[in-house]
């Protein structure tokens, strides 16, 4: 609830919360809470059809007390009772806020959310990592009744969308199915730099012809392995009693999946750095 409320809806108005929406499944969250706290859920007029509203004093304090933002969209954020819930509550929350203020790609299955509050980007590009979700952030010039405007978007792709369905989800059966529908891209989430290390733990070990040759152009370079072809790799490699330092490193690369950014340029110049390590 406080998810699509933070996405779709708002509390500028005192003593009211509303939810704009045309979607069912987000239209029966509003009304399920509304009914289990015995509230009666309203139409808007004034022409706004998909409006809903709950008039109440006690529901907006609470609201506010758990931190939901009382101001424009601009200035949404995370509720910090968000930030301390246990680890469903904060799944639920990121299911509401990415059903009415994401979306999910009809070709690759790529799922995006989009706000004009940076603030609220940066805050749940940092609760998806709590998750083990790697999202690359980027800022968006939209129209928006005739002017344009400075937006945010979060977007996971490859293997970290895939986690975000199985861990967050959705509730919403049409964005449901365009995941499942999706069409897989084989070269995302690849692992670079290893044709060196397959050789060298091919050479650790007595293959056959057969596995050469499904091993050969990862061997020689011509393709990385993605991290599906990779345990693969490993399980072929391991299974002919294949023991070196070599196979140890690409089970560590398996195991921990790394993430890989390619550099876009280097340059000269002095500053100060850090070296992070995310689990």
């Amino acid at each position: 609830f406080m998810g699509t409320i933070t996405g779709d809806g708002c509390l500028t108005c005192r003593n009211r919360v509303i939810l704009s929406s045309a979607d069912g499944p987000i239209l029966d969250c509003f009304y399920r809470t509304g009914a289990r706290l015995g509230l009666h859920v309203f139409n808007n007029g004034a022409g706004r059809p998909y409006d809903r509203i709950i008039a109440s004093s006690q529901l907006y304090q609470l609201l506010r007390d758990l931190g939901m933002t009382m101001g424009p969209a601009a200035e949404k954020c995370l509720p910090r009772s968000i930030l301390r819930a246990p680890r469903e509550i904060v799944a639920a929350y990121l299911r509401g806020l990415f059903d009415t203020d994401g979306t999910v790609s009809r070709r690759d299955g790529y799922v995006t959310l989009y706000s004009v509050s940076k603030r609220l980007i940066d805050g749940v590009q940092v609760m998806l990592l709590n998750f083990g979700i790697l999202a690359r952030k980027r800022p968006k010039w939209t129209l928006y009744r005739g002017e344009k405007r400075l937006s945010y978007q979060l977007e996971i792709s490859g293997a970290d969308a895939d986690l975000f369905m199985s861990e967050i989800g959705t509730a919403l059966p049409r964005k449901r199915a365009l995941f499942q529908e999706r069409a897989r891209n084989t070269n995302a989430d690849v692992v670079p730099f290893l044709s060196q290390t397959v050789r060298q733990a091919t050479a650790a070990g007595r293959f056959p012809r057969a596995a050469h040759k499904r091993l050969e152009d990862y061997k020689t370079g011509r393709r990385a392995p993605s991290y599906v072809k990779l345990g693969e790799i490993f399980s072929l490699l391991q299974e002919k009693a294949s023991t070196s330092s070599a196979l140890a490193l690409l089970e560590e690369h398996h195991e921990r999946h790394f993430f890989w950014a390619e550099i876009e340029k280097i340059e000269d110049g002095i500053s100060q750095v850090y070296d992070l390590t995310v689990p």
